[in-house]
Formats: C-alpha cells, sequence, structure tokens
C-alpha cells in the first residue's frame, strides 16, 4: 500500500494486537504482563467481540484453563459484585461446564479494568486497512482508518486476534474459508436481549426447560425461525438473551452479505418477541431491549500455520509437547445448506479432547506473525470445534506471549523454543498436566 507523507506515523511498539475479542484481549495481556509495550486495536468500541458485541454472553469450553482465566472470574466478580453463577447447560452437555452468562455489558468493564491494569494501549473505532512489508515476508507496520485519519503502527511482532484473519490476509499469508470442497461457510447470527419475561412461570425445573419452552411457544404462535433449534439463556434477573437466527448465505467477508443478514436478523428478532407477546402468559409483557450491534460470524479465513489442527487429530484426541490449550468442545457445525437441516450437528465426527500446538499460532507465510482465536491454522471441522470463547481465550494469551518474548529478544515466534515460554509463564495450568475423564465427553 502506497502512503503519502501526510499520514500519521506512530512511535515503533513491541507488540501490536489487531481484534479486541476475547482472544485480542488476552493476548495483549499476556503481553504487556510480559514486559512488551502492546498496543491493542478494534474497530468497535468496546472489547469482547463475539462475548460481548454480538451478545454471546456466555463462554463455551471455558473450564478455567489459565491463570488468568481464573483472575477474569475474580475481577468479575469484584466489579459486578455478585458471585460467578455457574451456567446449569453444563449439567447436560459437559463441554460447557464451568460456562457462566452474565449482561454482556460487565463483560466490556472487566475486560477494560483488567487491559488498562496491565498497561495495554487501547484504540477503539479504528480499523485496519493495510500494512507496510519488509523483505516481502514480514510485517514492518500496519495501517488503519480512524476519524484521526490514517495512521501507521510500526512493531517488532504482531498478532492477527480479528476473528476473519484480516491482517494475515493483508500481509499475504495463505488461508482456506470454509468447506474444503464448496466453500460454504457456516450461517451467521444475530441475537437480541428481552425483558419483561415473567421468568418464575418458566424457570428451569431442569436445565433446558426455557429452550424447549421457548420452541413449543413459538410453534403455538405459528412463528418460524430461521434456526431450528431458538434458545433462550437467562443473563441476570429479568435479562434474556433471544437466538433465533441462522443467515445462510454470503460470509462475514462480504459487507453486502453482513448488511443483508444484519436487516434479516432484526426483522426475525421483533417478530418473534412479537408473536411471544401475542400469546399472553409468562411472555405478556416481553420487550425487544436491544439486538446486537454486531452479527456473530461463526467462520471466516483460517490462516495457515506451521502446523494444521485437523479432523483427525481430534477423532485420536491427539496430544502435543507444545499444547498451548486442551480443547474440551465437541464438533459444532450450523447448517451451511437450510435445504437438509436447519440445525447443528458433529457432522459423524466424533472428538475426544485434544491439544492445540503452539506451532498452529505461528504463520507460514509471515515470520512476525502470529494467529488467535478463529483464524487459527486448522481445517472446516477442527475450527468447528475450537472457535469457541475459552479456546480463543487460551489462544490468545499463547499467541500474545510468543509474541512478546520475540519481539523483547529480536527473534522470530517460530525461534523461541517452547520451554522458554513454559519458564516464562510458570503460573499457568498448561493442558497437558490436565486430565480429563474420556467418557465425559463421548459423542454419538
Amino acid at each position: 500500500m502506497s502512503l503519502s507523507a501526510s499520514e500519521r506515523r506512530q512511535a515503533p511498539v513491541d507488540v501490536m494486537i489487531c481484534g479486541g475479542g476475547s482472544a485480542g484481549f488476552a493476548a495483549a495481556v499476556r503481553a504487556a504482563r510480559a514486559g512488551a509495550r502492546a498496543v491493542l486495536i478494534e474497530a468497535q468500541s468496546a472489547l469482547g467481540g463475539v462475548w460481548s458485541t454480538t451478545y454471546l454472553a456466555g463462554p463455551s469450553d471455558w473450564r478455567r484453563k489459565t491463570a488468568l482465566m481464573r483472575e477474569f472470574e475474580a475481577c468479575w466478580e469484584e466489579v459486578t459484585g455478585r458471585p460467578v453463577e455457574q451456567d446449569r447447560w453444563g449439567e447436560t452437555y459437559p463441554w460447557v461446564k464451568d460456562s457462566f452468562f452474565s449482561s454482556p455489558e460487565w463483560l466490556k468493564v472487566v475486560m477494560e479494568r483488567l487491559a488498562l491494569a496491565a498497561g495495554v494501549r487501547l484504540r477503539y473505532y479504528t480499523r485496519l486497512v493495510g500494512v507496510e512489508m519488509r523483505a516481502g515476508k514480514t510485517i514492518a507496520a500496519i495501517v488503519t482508518e480512524s476519524k484521526s485519519g490514517r495512521e501507521i503502527w510500526p512493531a517488532e511482532a504482531f498478532v492477527d486476534a480479528t476473528g476473519d484473519g484480516d491482517l494475515g490476509a493483508l500481509a499475504g499469508c495463505g488461508f482456506d474459508i470454509g468447506r474444503p470442497d464448496s466453500g460454504a461457510t457456516q450461517p451467521m447470527s444475530l441475537q437480541a436481549l428481552i425483558t419483561g419475561v415473567h421468568e418464575e412461570e418458566i424457570l428451569p425445573a431442569d436445565a433446558t426447560t426455557p429452550r424447549k419452552k421457548l420452541i413449543e411457544e413459538l410453534k403455538q404462535a405459528g412463528f418460524e425461525t430461521s434456526a431450528s433449534g431458538p434458545g433462550l439463556t437467562r443473563l441476570g434477573p429479568g435479562l434474556f438473551k433471544l437466538s433465533t437466527h441462522h443467515a445462510y448465505t454470503g460470509t462475514g467477508l462480504d459487507a453486502d452479505a453482513l448488511t443483508r443478514a444484519t436487516v434479516e436478523g432484526r426483522a426475525e428478532l421483533a417478530g418473534a418477541v412479537r408473536a411471544l407477546r401475542q400469546l399472553g402468559g409468562p411472555w405478556r409483557d416481553v420487550e425487544l431491549a436491544a439486538t446486537s450491534p454486531l452479527i456473530g460470524v461463526r467462520e471466516g479465513r483460517r490462516l495457515h500455520g506451521l502446523y494444521t489442527v485437523t479432523r483427525d487429530d481430534l477423532i485420536a484426541g491427539r496430544r502435543h509437547a507444545d499444547a498451548v490449550c486442551r480443547v474440551m468442545f465437541p464438533v459444532d457445525v450450523h447448517s451451511t445448506d437450510p435445504k437438509t437441516h436447519q440445525g447443528y450437528s458433529n457432522e459423524g465426527v466424533a472428538m475426544q479432547p485434544y491439544d492445540i500446538p503452539l506451532r498452529a499460532l505461528i504463520a507460514r507465510d509471515v515470520t512476525n506473525l502470529t494467529m488467535a482465536g478463529r483464524c487459527i491454522s486448522g481445517d472446516f471441522y477442527a475450527h468447528a470445534s475450537y472457535r469457541v470463547v475459552g479456546n480463543a481465550f487460551a489462544t490468545g494469551e499463547a499467541a500474545g506471549l510468543v509474541a512478546a518474548r520475540a519481539a523483547l529478544t529480536h527473534r522470530a515466534p517460530a525461534d523461541v523454543p517452547f520451554a522458554e515460554l513454559r519458564e516464562q509463564l510458570g503460573e499457568v495450568e498448561w493442558p497437558l498436566r490436565r486430565e480429563h475423564g474420556a467418557d465425559e465427553f463421548k459423542q454419538g
């Protein structure tokens, strides 16, 4: 990208993190705590990404895999003034065990407090638009656009936590997207917050009652949803998340598709609330409080790394000496073709708990780039398992740490020995030290 002399050039830093979701937040905190000058840019107005701005509102595959996760929960309790309430879905589905749900607004505050305390420089409302390369395979700087104009941000090391692999693609990394045969991606989903539900009339005797009640009531109201398994999740007293929507056409890399899916999703959610309200009963006072400011995108680019996590790794429950994350979440493919079904399944891939190695977080085609979250190196089925918040958080920590170590010692991330990284992070409960009963995670 050619730049004029009028663009503003920021002072060089050690680690530049692009994307402020769970992965980018964790990467920035760990990089800063390792002594690196860390900057985190985010196009939206808050941290948390899918967890906060798309109203996911709860982290699957959480399990407190790292010390930072445990610290996060302690900070959450301090900020909210309430204990973390473990979600009862874990009684039914072990892979979401230790998850918790709450208003996404608390998440934003907790993440900002921890990031700023670590010394991370935050910059919101700033969009990545280009890169400056050095010697063809090394990123010298990123280029952004914001109300401050065009800016150039030089750094020693970079972390792609954009979810869609935007930084890696701009830098020339190879990538895959969607199914290997067709390129079809899992649907996007818009979600809503609702209030006014008379929850004492629908609260669970078991963990699945709210979802079953919602499905039955929408059918009674004659309202058809684009997702066959609409959901209702309690986020706090009087506050629920409503999920009904699947957008089956287009990808999160297409602005027209994003616009169309958002408009359709908002109309569907409003229609569902109106239909429930007309039923009366526990829904008589239901109100649409908000639709998510960002649509949830399940699939973007999967950047090529030094190792690719595959379907075979999941089936075998493969372990690695350089493991940075133990994945417990099953293969969760939301239908890519509504003519077949409108739900989700594992498509016959019965996984066992498996490791993500550090090599899957290190870019193959760019010397100073690491990846975190759903844009790490994996195939379609592996991505459908590891893409959830708990694993984004853990891979973010690892990506930020190795980037910081590489920057501070003027090496490429691939040249930082894993033993050196582990020694630096002795407080982390490394996945190879954890064992869980395999029967707990068996799938059909």
